[in-house]
């Protein structure tokens, strides 16, 4: 991706974890250009080495024209899409005010249509879109002629819009509510207090991120059968978002690999000692506040773990009508005799080859050798000012994994410093893990030390002492399922699987956003 632009995978990163095929690149696309309409020829998302990054000059630009400085833009939007370091170049993309106000004024149409229709989606989510997501594979699957994938192809095209729409407006609403709630209780309580009180958010259930690492439990237990493990949560794993690689459900092998894992953890005591925790907290703000303010902060409280249960189920549902496209590109794939090369081409031109179009296919070894020498590469910095040259910066011993700014070296140290992810204090041994494949080589009671974390990884962290990530931010997965876990964690570092080793002894404070190499 070339231009004078700020870039972020803070958020994106965590769901995109990996380098993704042209397929993928070109739905992800898609998908945010359709929904933020950004003044053209400017775009919201971007590939750089085939990894997804938010455009962070486009949103300074159009929030810029009704006067909010850069820097104060930045740091409201800090938790969700992580720290810029204040002598980093900045550099914004001037749309006009009037551009500026269509897509601002489309964003919030949007958003409001989708708040109006929030109650009926997420009845629909609860169990209606399992069976519609069924017939649909169905279709995909009965399929036999080009003619039917061309009219079903026409007819996915935007199959995400409207979960997508959904999901920007919960994700708000939870933003929203569980800061002010933190607000109103940092006036009383201390930072590991106020961490752990925001905890709980699955109420008396489970929250969608976790349900994985619950629900392989109860295979273990013999509570659940596999069958149903795969119906419920068979669409969710490590690289859930990118389509060419198999769901959970469709690969035995990780299931058993999961099942593994589980061991004889005990999911549940850690959630029975994580509400213990939240119960002496909330006892220890009753004796601080009168009773109509104690009930004001447990109402804001409720309100704000049910914005969380809600933005758990829109991702969820919205990842498993993924399964959707994947299983139709497998099927033109065979139709067509590419295969799975299929995933090198974009929507438009797997169209198109289903036309006839076979030039298309011309495309497919370069991009494939593209995609094999980007996956080779180690993560790229996790906030990019300006251009950056993948291979380049890979080969340079002195590299930072944190930021990169094009136009100047950045004064930052080593220091580990992150978002407060999960309250408590910890000593313990690092575990520097590249991928969810490595996740065996985690022991009980050691750091687990990662680029990212999502819901493939969830299993391992009830044996971790401590999580430490270099990307995320506190609505990040690692915080969340910390958090909900009561283990420690630091997250958005930045550097941190580049500072620490395996073997590293560190005292990792997740109140403070502080790890201390020992």
């Amino acid at each position: 991706m070339t231009g004078d632009y700020l870039w972020t995978n803070t958020n994106v990163g965590e769901a995109l974890g990996s380098v993704m095929t042209p397929y993928t690149w070109s739905i992800i696309r898609q998908t945010f250009d359709d929904f933020y309409r950004p003044p053209k020829p400017l775009s919201m998302v971007g590939n750089i080495g085939g990894r997804a990054y938010l455009n962070l000059s486009t949103v300074l630009g159009v929030v810029g024209a009704f006067g909010f400085a850069p820097r104060t833009v930045l740091e409201f939007a800090a938790p969700g899409l992580g720290e810029v370091p204040e002598d980093m170049t900045t550099p914004v993309t001037s749309a006009g005010f009037f551009r500026s106000l269509v897509t601002v004024s489309t964003i919030m149409g949007k958003v409001v249509s989708a708040a109006l229709a929030q109650r009926r989606y997420l009845r629909w989510a609860e169990e209606p879109s399992l069976v519609e997501c069924a017939q649909q594979l169905s279709r995909v699957e009965s399929i036999d002629a080009n003619e039917q994938a061309i009219e079903l192809a026409a007819e996915l095209r935007n199959i995400g819009d409207e979960s997508f729409k959904m999901l920007i407006r919960v994700t708000n609403d939870f933003m929203a509510k569980r800061e002010g709630l933190k607000d109103q209780l940092e006036m009383h309580l201390s930072q590991d207090d106020v961490e752990t009180l925001v905890s709980g958010l699955g109420g008396d259930s489970v929250l969608q991120s976790m349900g994985p690492m619950v629900a392989i439990q109860q295979v273990v237990r013999g509570d659940i059968t596999r069958e149903e493990f795969i119906r419920t949560y068979g669409h969710r794993g490590p690289d859930e978002v990118e389509l060419s690689k198999p769901r959970t459900g469709e690969d035995p092998a990780w299931i058993d690999k999961l099942l593994e894992q589980a061991g004889d953890l005990d999911v549940w005591k850690m959630l029975d000692d994580q509400a213990t925790r939240r119960d002496s907290s909330w006892q220890s703000l009753a004796r601080l506040v009168g009773d109509r303010r104690y009930r004001k902060l447990r109402k804001m409280a409720e309100s704000s773990a049910e914005a969380a249960q809600n933005r758990e189920l829109v991702r969820s549902e919205m990842i498993r009508f993924m399964m959707v496209p994947r299983q139709l590109a497998l099927k033109v794939g065979e139709l067509t005799g590419v295969g799975e090369d299929l995933f090198y081409l974009e929507y438009d031109e797997i169209e198109g080859l289903l036309r006839g179009e076979e030039h298309h296919k011309e495309q497919i070894p370069a991009r494939k050798a593209a995609y094999e020498r980007y996956a080779r590469l180690p993560p790229l910095p996790n906030v990019i000012s300006g251009t950056i040259d993948a291979e380049n910066w890979a080969e340079n011993p002195d590299r930072r994994t944190d930021y990169y700014d094009s136009h100047h070296k950045l004064n930052v140290d080593d220091a580990i410093r992150g978002f407060a992810g999960a309250a408590g204090v910890v000593t313990g041994t690092v575990r520097v893990l590249a991928d969810h494949n490595e996740g065996h080589l985690l022991q009980q009671g050691e750091v687990l030390v990662a680029s990212f974390t999502n819901v493939g990884w969830t299993p391992i962290f009830p044996k971790a002492a401590a999580v430490v990530t270099d990307v995320g931010a506190p609505l990040s997965h690692a915080a969340i399922v910390a958090r909900e876990l009561g283990v420690p964690a630091v997250v958005g570092t930045g550097n941190a699987t580049m500072v620490l080793r395996t073997g590293d002894r560190v005292r990792v404070d997740g109140g403070a956003g502080i790890v201390e190499r020992l």
